[in-house]
C-alpha cells in the first residue's frame, strides 16, 4: 500500500520560518549596535531565545488550527489491512481528525474532487459544498457531482477520528430531475362567471368565450402541452412538470390575462384552474386529484387556481369577488338527496358552528324541522349556555317541538351510532364545528355551508353543499325547504329565526345581497316572519356600546386603506368576540378604509373579525391563522398566542397579500 501523503511542513510554514530569521537576524544586528561592545554573546542567545519562542508559538498555533495528528498514529490505522480495503474502496473515502482536517483521501475521492491529492490538515469544508436535505440526509458537492456522505466515528487510544463515506449520487439525481421534469401534470380549467356576466349580451358571448378559449389554448401550447375542451366552457390541459415551476414562480399569472378579457363595462371574466401534481401517483389517479382541486377551487369562489401535489393543497388568486347565480335548481337536487339520507336514518344530529351566531342557530332550527316533518328523530348540537344564543333559546321556548331536542357535544357522542345522519351546517371546517369529535364518529355526514371551503373530508360526507355565492346560511336552507316542503311547515317563530340568520350575514340586506336573498326573505315573510320581530334581535344595548369602544379607541391605519383594531382587556369574556365582529363592520364607515381586522383576546384564544368593501378577499388574508369565511366577511381563532404576535403575523399576510397577488391599484 502507498504510504499516506502527509505533508508535515507546508509552504506556508517554510515561509514562516525564513521571515522569522530574518527578523531575528535584523535583532541580532539591532542589539550589537544597542549593546555595549563584549555583549556579543547575550545578543546572539538573547536572539535565538526569541527566535525559538516564537516558532513554538507559530507550530502550536498551527497545530491547533490545522489539527495536525501525530503521523505515526495515522500510519499506524493504514499500516493494516483496514488501510488496504479503504484505499481500495470503490466509493470515496475521507479520514478527518476530530476538527475536520483532511488526514487521508483514498484515490476514488481524488478522483471525484478532480485532485491529484490533499494536503494533510486541509478541512474538509473547503473541498465541496455541504448542505442538508429536507429528509435529513448530508450531500456534498463537488463541482457537478453530488455525493451522499455519511460519518462513521473511529477512535484510536486517545485520539478520536472522522471516517466519511462519500457516495457518488449525480446519475440517479439527474435521473430522478428528468423523470420530474417530464412527468405528466393534469389541470382542470372552466370560465367561472360568463353566463352570469353575458345574461344580457347573449350575443357576444360565443366571441368571448371563443376569447378566452384561445388564450388558454396559446398558454398550454407554448409550453408543449396538451388542450382539449371537454365541454361548454370546460377545458382539460395535461403538461410536463418542469413548466409548472414558471408557473408557481410568476403566481399563474393566466388568471390575470384571462381577467383582462371584459365585455364593455361588465365584470371581468375569470376562470379557476384545479391543476395536480403527485409522485409515483398513475396519470388517472391525477386527473381525478385534479378534478378535485378544480372542484374545490368553485367552492372557495372561483377566480384561483388550486394545485395538489404530495405537500398538499396550495391556493392561488382569489381576488375577485363571487357573483350571484340566476337558478337554484342546485337547492332542488340537494333537497332531495337530503330528504333521502333523512328517510334512511334512524335518528339525526345537527350541529353548527363553535360560538354560534343567530345564522349558524336559524339553520339549524330550519333543518331540525325539515327532519320532524319525516318523522324522524332529531336532536340539536349547541351550546345551551351560550349567552349570544339566550335570544333564540326565548323565542322558541314555548314550542313543544324543542323541549329536550337541544344537547351538548358529550350527550350528542352518546346519541351517535352506525345509523346516525349527522348534518353539519354554516361551517365547513372539522376543526371548528360544535363538537369535532362528533364529526369523526359519525358514519354519514352532510355539510350545507356558504362559507368558502378551507379543507378536505373524510368519506363519511355522503352529501356537500357548499355555496360561497349564497347570503348565508340560512338562505341556503330556506331554499331547501321551499323548493321541496313549502312555507306551510314552518312556524312563524322559525321563519323568524331564519329571517334573522339573513339579516345578520347580509347586514340587513346591504352586503352579499343577491336576487335570491330577497327572494327567501320573501318567502319566509309568507311564512309568517315579522320584520319588526326579527328587528328585536339585533338592538344593542349599553353595555355592548362600552365593549366596542375597547376597540375603537385603539386603531392603527395599516398601509393607508387597512384598520386594524385591538383589544387586550382581561375583562374580555365571550360576548366581546360580538362586540368585534360589530366594530369591524364599524371601521369600514371611516372614510377611506377598505378593510377592517379587529382582535381580542379571550382567556387563551385571539380572535379575529374582518371586513372588507368588496375589494380585498379578507378570507385568503386570514387563511394563514387557519381561518374562513367569505370575500368580505371572514374570521379565524389563533389558540396560544397574544395580540401583539397576531397582529405582526396579521401585517405580514396583508403584506403578502398586496405584494404578491393585488394586481391593480396598489396599496
Amino acid at each position: 500500500m502507498r504510504k499516506r501523503e502527509l505533508k508535515i511542513a507546508t509552504k506556508l510554514d517554510v515561509g514562516v520560518m525564513i521571515v522569522l530569521f530574518c527578523l531575528m537576524l535584523a535583532l541580532f544586528m539591532l542589539l550589537r549596535f544597542l549593546l555595549p561592545a563584549g555583549n556579543e554573546l547575550y545578543a546572539a542567545m538573547l536572539t535565538v531565545l526569541v527566535y525559538l519562542s516564537l516558532l513554538s508559538l507559530w507550530v502550536y498555533w498551527r497545530r491547533r488550527t490545522e489539527g495536525a495528528a501525530d503521523p505515526r498514529i495515522v500510519d499506524s490505522i493504514f499500516d493494516t489491512e483496514l488501510g488496504d480495503m479503504l484505499e481500495a474502496m470503490h466509493h470515496a473515502v475521507i479520514l478527518t481528525d476530530e476538527t475536520g482536517r483532511v488526514l487521508f483521501a483514498n484515490p476514488a475521492f481524488l478522483e471525484i474532487a478532480g485532485r491529484d491529492s490533499v494536503p494533510a490538515g486541509t478541512p474538509f469544508s473547503h473541498l465541496c459544498v455541504l448542505h442538508k436535505e429536507e429528509a435529513g440526509e448530508t450531500y456534498a458537492d463537488f463541482g457537478p457531482r453530488r455525493c451522499l456522505l455519511r460519518r462513521i466515528p473511529m477512535t484510536v487510544g486517545e485520539h478520536r477520528y472522522m471516517l466519511l463515506n462519500l457516495y457518488d449520487e449525480t446519475a440517479r439525481l439527474s435521473a430522478e430531475r428528468a423523470y420530474a421534469e417530464e412527468r405528466s401534470v393534469v389541470a382542470y380549467a372552466i370560465i367561472d362567471n360568463l353566463e352570469e356576466i353575458l345574461q344580457f349580451v347573449q350575443n357576444e358571448y360565443a366571441e368571448t368565450s371563443a376569447r378566452v378559449e384561445e388564450r388558454l389554448r396559446e398558454w398550454i401550447e407554448g409550453i408543449g402541452g396538451l388542450f382539449r375542451a371537454y365541454d361548454r366552457n370546460k377545458y382539460l390541459m395535461v403538461f410536463d412538470d418542469v413548466h409548472l415551476e414558471e408557473c408557481l414562480r410568476n403566481r399563474f399569472d393566466i388568471l390575470d390575462e384571462i381577467r383582462a378579457i371584459r365585455v364593455g363595462d361588465a365584470m371581468p371574466i375569470t376562470i379557476s384552474l384545479g391543476v395536480s401534481r403527485l409522485v409515483g401517483k398513475s396519470l388517472a389517479e391525477r386527473e381525478h386529484a385534479a378534478q378535485y382541486a378544480l372542484d374545490l377551487a368553485l367552492q372557495r369562489g372561483g377566480d384561483q387556481v388550486v394545485l395538489r401535489d404530495d405537500y398538499g393543497v396550495s391556493f392561488f388568486g382569489g381576488r375577485t369577488k363571487t357573483g350571484y347565480k340566476r337558478v337554484n335548481i342546485k337547492a332542488r337536487v340537494v333537497a332531495r338527496q337530503l330528504l333521502s339520507l333523512i328517510g334512511r336514518a334512524d335518528n339525526v344530529l345537527i350541529m353548527g358552528h363553535r360560538y354560534g351566531d343567530y345564522d349558524s342557530f336559524a339553520a339549524t332550527v330550519g333543518l331540525a324541522r325539515m327532519v320532524l316533518n319525516q318523522g324522524v328523530r332529531v336532536n340539536i348540537v349547541v351550546n345551551r349556555d351560550d349567552e349570544n344564543l339566550a335570544p333564540c333559546f326565548q323565542r322558541i321556548a314555548h314550542l313543544n317541538e324543542y323541549k329536550g331536542m337541544f344537547v351538548d357535544g358529550a350527550e350528542a357522542l352518546d346519541l351517535a351510532d352506525a345509523g346516525t345522519l349527522l348534518i353539519v351546517t354554516d361551517v365547513n371546517n372539522s376543526g371548528y364545528v360544535e363538537c369535532p369529535a362528533l364529526m369523526e364518529k359519525a358514519q354519514t355526514v352532510a355539510v350545507i355551508d356558504h362559507h368558502i371551503k378551507t379543507a378536505s373530508y373524510n368519506s363519511s360526507v355522503k352529501l356537500e353543499y357548499i355555496e360561497p355565492s349564497a347570503s348565508s346560511a340560512s338562505e341556503l336552507v330556506s331554499e331547501i325547504i321551499e323548493q321541496n316542503t313549502g312555507a306551510r311547515i314552518l312556524r312563524q317563530e322559525e321563519a323568524e329565526l331564519l329571517l334573522s340568520g339573513v339579516l345578520l350575514d347580509t347586514k340587513r340586506f346591504t352586503r352579499n345581497t343577491g336576487t335570491r336573498t330577497f327572494a327567501v326573505a320573501q318567502f319566509l315573510r309568507g311564512a309568517g316572519a315579522n320584520p319588526g320581530e326579527t328587528f328585536e334581535f339585533f338592538k344593542t344595548t349599553a353595555e355592548d356600546l362600552e365593549k366596542e369602544a375597547h376597540f375603537n379607541s385603539n386603531v392603527v391605519i395599516y398601509r393607508k386603506h387597512v384598520a386594524i383594531a385591538a383589544c387586550d382587556s382581561e375583562e374580555a369574556d365571550a360576548s366581546y368576540r360580538i362586540a368585534a365582529a360589530k366594530a369591524a363592520d364599524g371601521l369600514l364607515g371611516v372614510k377611506g378604509v377598505n378593510t377592517s381586522f379587529a382582535i381580542v383576546k379571550i382567556e387563551d384564544t385571539v380572535y379575529i373579525s374582518a371586513r372588507s368593501d368588496g375589494t380585498v378577499n379578507v378570507q385568503v388574508i386570514l387563511e394563514k391563522f387557519h381561518g374562513g369565511g367569505h370575500f368580505d366577511v371572514a374570521g379565524a381563532q389563533v389558540p396560544g398566542a397574544t395580540v401583539e404576535t397576531v397582529i405582526e403575523g396579521l401585517r405580514d399576510s396583508i403584506d403578502e397579500y398586496f405584494d404578491n397577488e393585488y394586481k391593480g391599484e396598489m396599496i
